[in-house]
């Protein structure tokens, strides 16, 4: 069933707060304006003075009578889009899809909107591609140590929870099985340590550098098309974005030639860049 898609949030100064408060669904934005029944289009991200979290927006839009969301990316989000948990029907879209919902809105003086699940779709392109909030190097101390060493999986990883998702962490725990949808670091740590642990099981001797530089120099420097790899914009990212490449398990385990790194090494390279003074204190001598 069809709709009404709001255009007031981001075509019009919100009453209760700045404009850019009002395209993002801060708390008060939606004071005064009609969204009763109709499916409300929210920017991605936080305005100057508030910071507004998904489930805030949801609220807002709820607590005003909306029958839905559009969350929206803006430009630097480009074609990054999240699976995360709402209060409401809701639908993540990327930026070209937030231009053409405007220019839809501008066109018609009754925008409808509909949300449709079509299941999940496998085989999507390009990928792998770099999230927007993916660390991007080079590193500070020194320009010429590649940073981050290598990318992993981490957008959008369906993982076990400890808790239901939804319920706050004092609530009283529920049984049976927990699943989240989470993207960041803490979901591409769990994957390049996996790796790390399959490369040792394969070449017990091997030395943390050695499995570092194995995990390197074996990594996908294209997707799966053999295209390069592209950012959240789709344009090919550069080295500081994806440091050696995409991790590889299969040719990491077999890299054919690693470079090791002893202790002393590692203090040589501090040597050059710091005192000798500051140095002992990171490089005690043993005891």
């Amino acid at each position: 069933m069809s709709r009404p898609l709001s255009p007031t949030l981001w075509s019009t100064p919100g009453q209760a707060g700045s404009r850019s408060r009002a395209e993002l669904c801060g708390n008060g934005s939606l004071d005064g304006l009609d969204v009763k029944g109709k499916v409300v289009l929210c920017e991605v991200g936080s305005g100057p003075d508030c910071s507004i979290s998904v489930i805030v927006k949801d609220a807002v839009v709820q607590s005003a009578g909306g029958a839905g969301m559009i969350l929206a990316n803006q430009f630097p989000q480009g074609h990054d889009t999240s699976a995360q948990a709402h209060l409401l029907p809701a639908s993540h879209v990327d930026y070209a899809a937030n231009v053409a919902i405007k220019s839809y809105i501008r066109s018609t003086p009754n925008p409808v909107a509909q949300i449709l699940f079509r299941g999940t779709v496998l085989g999507t392109s390009p990928a792998p591609s770099m999230a927007f909030f993916s660390s991007r190097g080079p590193s500070i101390q020194n320009p010429g140590i590649l940073k981050p060493g290598a990318t992993g999986p981490g957008v959008n990883v369906l993982a076990a929870w400890p808790v239901k998702v939804g319920r706050p962490p004092t609530a009283q725990p529920l049984p049976g099985p927990y699943f989240n949808i989470i993207s960041g670091t803490s979901m591409s740590t769990p994957h390049l340590s996996g790796i790390a642990a399959l490369v040792k099981s394969q070449h017990p001797d091997w030395s943390p550098a050695a499995i570092k530089s194995a995990i390197m120099t074996t990594a996908d420097v294209t997707d799966r098309a053999g295209n390069p790899i592209l950012d959240e914009q789709r344009v090919p990212a550069d080295w500081f974005a994806t440091g050696a490449g995409h991790v590889n398990p299969d040719k990491a385990t077999d890299p054919g030639l690693v470079y090791d790194i002893a202790h002393n090494d590692y203090i040589g390279y501090l040597c050059g860049l710091y005192t000798s003074q500051e140095v002992s204190v990171i490089a005690r001598p043993s005891r």
